[in-house]
């Protein structure tokens, strides 16, 4: 009940399930440059030219979207089923307890991993604040270790547990001072869980937009996450398929290491490609 109480204090306006062709009129305002210009002078001498990133990062939004379509993030389980799907997000008070639990377990690991626990905690009948706080922490560790380094996050698990238990009101600041989670983690939650509006960055964040010259890479986490935040709409469902579509992209084409650049779909106002390919061949 307290979950729920909390989602319905917090959660901003927007639909739930809105299409592709609605997440591209949010932007449908844009008039972006031609291909490359206004960006490769501005961080040729390591430099980002601030008054470029907005509408930058808005034309990077719906070339992606054009690309990879909607996810439908967070994956969460359906009833009576034991395995996360990508059906648009949470809708219970379960499932919003769920994707809590998600953010902590896919910490340092892949999806996959952290699902493979998410269904170790369904089965053993985990999923529930009151379970995981009374389980003996050396067995709630044996359930999720698939998702690694799982002694140190059936720790946080039952911090984040007991966080939820008693407080009576949930902000980022009292999030924060949950021992382990960080902003990552606690933006997650409050986007994906609580229907706050606070974008989220990660490692592929820092990646995918340093190679496309809005940014550096090693600003700090709030000084990027505002920069999104004051270039997008703010609207819930654009906030949760953006951050989705720049973690497909860094899986499908935008990797650590030998980018596939020659199919990417940024390639003509990407700095890294455009520096890297003489004119005529992006």
């Amino acid at each position: 009940m307290l979950i729920r109480k909390m989602y319905n204090q917090h959660r901003a306006p927007g639909r739930r399930g809105r299409s592709g062709s609605y997440l591209l009129e949010a932007f449908s305002l844009i008039s972006a440059s031609p291909p490359g210009e206004g960006i490769y002078s501005s961080v040729k001498g390591g430099t980002v030219r601030k008054d470029s990133r907005g509408s930058v990062i808005k034309e990077i939004y719906s070339l992606l979207l054009a690309e990879y379509g909607c996810q439908g993030w967070w994956p969460v389980t359906p009833p009576g089923g034991t395995v996360p799907e990508y059906s648009g997000g949470p809708v219970s008070e379960r499932q919003r307890f769920e994707v809590c639990c998600g953010a902590v377990l896919t910490q340092n690991t892949s999806w996959k991993n952290a699902s493979s626990a998410i269904t170790n905690m369904i089965r053993e009948g985990l999923l529930d604040p009151e379970n995981i706080i009374s389980v003996d922490l050396r067995r709630l560790a044996r359930i999720i270790r698939p998702s690694g380094y799982y002694n140190v996050k059936a720790v946080k698990l039952q911090r984040i547990a007991r966080f939820l238990a008693e407080k009576g009101d949930l902000t980022r600041k009292s999030i924060l001072e949950v021992n382990g989670i960080g902003p990552e983690t606690a933006d997650s939650i409050l986007l994906y869980a609580f229907g706050q509006l606070y974008f989220v960055i990660d490692s592929y964040t820092r990646r995918i937009f340093s190679r496309a010259g809005v940014i550096k890479g090693n600003e700090g986490y709030d000084s990027i996450r505002k920069l999104f935040e004051e270039s997008i709409p703010r609207d819930i469902t654009v906030y949760r398929e953006y951050h989705s579509l720049i973690v497909e992209h860094a899986k499908r084409n935008c990797f650590k290491n030998n980018p596939s650049c020659p199919r990417c779909p940024l390639g003509r106002i990407c700095l890294s490609r455009i520096e890297s390919h003489p004119e005529g061949e992006l």
